[in-house]
């Protein structure tokens, strides 16, 4: 099962959590799992680019924080929280809406359940 929850934070962030009761993930991958190209999968099954490129957005491009809470076992839970307001960012090429960025996560994760 996967659960979706918003809220906000305060008058200058809002955020989502996405978790499931899936079997967890061991802390040594958790280390490692927002590394670019760090991936569980079989050679030519994935990139590991996904939380990478997720992490990047939110982090770098929105100032926002991501973050993995799991245990073997007890499943996972992603926290992201991000800004209301859009820092600005000098002469940056990269104009990015936060509510698309939250509907591109969420489809994201919605694709990965069909899997």
């Amino acid at each position: 099962t996967i659960k979706i929850s918003t809220t906000t934070i305060d008058e200058d962030s809002i955020a989502f959590w996405v978790s499931d009761n899936g079997p967890g993930i061991s802390p040594e991958i958790q280390e490692r799992i927002f590394d670019p190209f760090f991936t569980t999968k079989d050679v030519g099954q994935g990139t590991g680019l996904g939380l990478s490129i997720s992490y990047q957005i939110i982090v770098a491009q929105h100032g926002g924080e991501i973050k993995c809470y799991s245990m073997p076992g007890k499943g996972t839970k992603f926290s992201i929280t991000l800004p209301i307001t859009q820092p600005k960012v000098p002469d940056s090429p990269i104009v990015v809406n936060t509510a698309l960025l939250v509907e591109v996560l969420i489809v994201g994760v919605e694709r990965r359940t069909d899997a």
